[in-house]
């Protein structure tokens, strides 16, 4: 697997144990920044959400 693909991203950190809602300085989760229909199908496969779904839940 390459490491360095954009569409093997998401399942390699996934694999290692990474949360998919993870924010940055901004509050933004990798699914409100991603460009791609095939990484937001993966994203959300492994429970990613919006930063205003996890605000919605509570979190």
């Amino acid at each position: 697997m390459k490491f360095n693909s954009p569409a093997n991203s998401p399942s390699a950190i996934k694999t290692n144990g990474a949360d998919p809602n993870t924010r940055d300085k901004w509050g933004n989760t990798p699914l409100d920044v991603t460009l791609s229909a095939d990484i937001e199908v993966l994203l959300r496969q492994h429970g990613g959400k919006m930063a205003e779904e996890l605000k919605a839940a509570g979190n």
